[in-house]
């Protein structure tokens, strides 16, 4: 089945370089960058085509790799502008990406392989399986797992050491070995192990220099454990773990931006744990407070509340809102309280549970550090064959998820759109809009990440059919074409890129009969369902102006212009929009800006004479 489409973080950043194509060399420069790919805008108009191969050489972002292009959309002035995606092995420096944009980035992408990051001589290495971390190692040996048991004073340096001759000896793994002297019980090993890996990621957030590669592709079996890592929580916890301020600093939006919850629920209802704080600082989150506003209302010490606004923006959980852009979620659509829900029924679960009986305490502390080093052990351990106490009631939950999966998705297959949010056909747009939220919570492909990999392409089909459907029935010209057209009386499981494709086919041919109010719902489907085509929203853009509704058209265009900055055509356009609302300076200053980007531009231009005088 096909996986919803994921995408990196995308910096915006100018830099100026050189693009080779076909053996000759052209002026460039970037409009934004992420991990897997950039835009670019090149001067000279070569005579490039969509699926050419460029080669790329830009330092400044240690960028150095052939790239393909997927998106090509003209500019005045001699230049076109290139969506491109990076060939080769992902890498970058940790001076240009968010540690953690390259780790949900993997996540949201579904990768398999693993990712090194190198400071000096420190190396850490993550895991990934289907988009999921299962499992870290490290060159350090403050990282070991025997470290890190003499650091919480379970075991003594002596019976390190013993350990360690033991593991050596019979080739086993030290935790192995831990359980056989009694040091730790069989049914602890996971825990401890999987406390163990988790800490290394965590440490991978305090690198704020270096380098890292990932290397796509088969893991290797005889050397991993799978331990089924949530991404969203470490990333949260390791940026709300960072100590240096002027890092916090750099992660913060600007004093007046404004913060909105995500509008997309697989940003929302993600696997993550809150605290009390967590909740006050979330329930201030309303599309209206600033950041400001938000740090000096959370009632904390301000460097704590920048942290985790910072880890909440990390995990995109909540986003920065665009000059004059309303927000797209509010407290109606979704309360704190369904956010929070679950994770406090597990909070309740865990503290029900009788708290195991502690191991012996070593007879004497520790050293600090260790005179001889004992032997390295691996960082993964055997899982034990006792069965851990809450393995059955675990298997009975994922038994019952399985089963509403398998339910769903022949829902999905078989029934219409309507019954796949759960809604009636007479459902008002706020009912429509909340079931869609309550049916993405209760299938977010990263909530139940656990699930067996097959199970797993059911829900992220699931997902992908839920957001269609959403989009189908939240629009009025939509839903009317829906209800009228008995071949879409299924829902069916469809890739959404394609569908995106048809739908701006649909949307491009009314738009020519000057049917613009179908043009631009039509327009906004294709733009849902692939949310990084900056041309989507544009279009949608466009076709709203052109039907008089200008606030939504404001509001879509910035979208377009958030996806691409520096595309001429978005900020003329946009700028008309805001001459028909009788806003002139904003108007002007997109046209001035558009000028920039492309002299004599002639939608911006016209816009310029049509401002009246002052």
């Amino acid at each position: 089945m096909p996986r919803e489409k994921r995408r990196f973080h995308r910096y915006h950043k100018e830099v100026s370089f050189k693009l080779t194509f076909n053996g000759k060399v052209y002026d460039a420069n970037t409009e934004d960058y992420s991990v897997d790919g950039l835009s670019v805008c090149v001067s000279g108009y070569p005579p490039i085509k969509t699926g050419d191969i460029v080669n790329l050489d830009i330092g400044k972002i240690n960028v150095k790799s052939g790239g393909k292009v997927i998106r090509i959309s003209p500019r005045s002035g001699g230049r076109i502008g290139l969506g491109i995606i990076r060939l080769g092995m992902m890498h970058g420096s940790l001076e240009d990406f968010e540690t953690s944009d390259v780790l949900l980035g993997l996540q949201r992408s579904v990768k398999t392989g693993v990712i090194y990051f190198k400071s000096g001589n420190v190396q850490k290495v993550v895991y990934f399986k289907s988009g999921d971390m299962i499992f870290a190692t490290s060159n350090l040996v403050e990282d070991r797992l025997g470290d890190m048991l003499m650091r919480e004073g379970r075991i003594t340096l002596d019976q390190y050491k013993e350990s360690s001759e033991a593991m050596e000896k019979d080739g086993k793994r030290l935790g192995a070995v831990l359980v056989e002297m009694g040091l730790i019980k069989s049914k602890e090993l996971f825990s401890v192990v999987k406390r163990s890996v988790e800490l290394i990621i965590l440490s991978i957030f305090s690198l704020r220099s270096g380098d890292f590669l990932f290397k796509e592709g088969e893991l290797p079996t005889d050397e991993v454990i799978t331990l089924q890592l949530s991404a969203a929580n470490l990333i949260y916890r390791g940026v709300k773990a960072i100590d240096d301020i002027s890092t916090i600093k750099s992660m913060c939006p600007a004093a007046d931006d404004r913060l909105t919850f995500s509008s997309d629920p697989l940003n929302l209802f993600q696997d993550l744990q809150f605290d009390e704080t967590d909740r006050k600082v979330l329930t201030l989150v309303d599309g209206t407070r600033t950041f400001k506003e938000t740090v000096d209302g959370s009632g904390l010490d301000p460097f704590e509340a920048m942290r985790l606004i910072s880890a909440l923006l990390c995990t995109r959980i909540i986003e920065v809102l665009d000059l004059g852009q309303a927000a797209d979620v509010s407290p109606e659509d979704v309360s704190i309280g369904e956010i929070f829900k679950e994770h406090h029924e597990e909070q309740t679960r865990q503290a029900a549970k009788p708290a195991p009986k502690p191991s012996p305490k070593p007879a004497a502390k520790p050293a600090a550090k260790p005179a001889a080093e004992p032997a390295a052990e691996p960082a993964a351990e055997p899982l034990p064959d006792e069965a851990m106490e809450d393995a059955v009631e675990e298997k009975k939950r994922s038994d019952e998820m399985i089963r509403k999966v398998d339910e769903m998705f022949a829902i999905c297959e078989e029934h219409d759109y309507y019954s796949v949010l759960g809604v009636d056909k007479r459902a008002m747009s706020g009912q429509v809009k909340r079931a869609y939220y309550m049916r993405a919570k209760e299938f977010h492909p990263d909530k139940h990440f656990r699930l067996p990999e097959n199970v797993m392409e059911k829900l992220n089909a699931i997902f992908t059919t839920i957001t269609t459907a959403y989009s189908t029935l939240s629009s009025p010209s939509l839903k009317l074409q829906y209800d009228r057209d008995p071949m879409k009386g299924r829902a069916r499981v469809v890739d959404p890129s394609a569908r995106a494709e048809q739908k701006f086919e649909e949307a491009s041919t009314l738009m020519r009969k000057g049917r613009y109010d179908e043009a631009a719902s039509t327009f906004a489907e294709a733009a849902y369902l692939q949310s990084e085509m900056p041309n989507y929203h544009y279009f949608s853009g466009l076709a709203l102006a052109k039907a008089g509704k200008h606030k939504e058209a404001e509001r879509t265009l910035q979208r377009a212009i958030k996806l691409d900055p520096f595309n001429a055509e978005y900020l003329a356009e946009l700028g008309h929009v805001y001459l028909a609302l009788g806003f002139n300076l904003r108007a002007k200053g997109s046209f001035e800006k558009a000028i920039k980007l492309s002299a004599m531009h002639k939608r911006a231009m016209e816009g310029l004479a049509a401002l009246p005088d002052e």
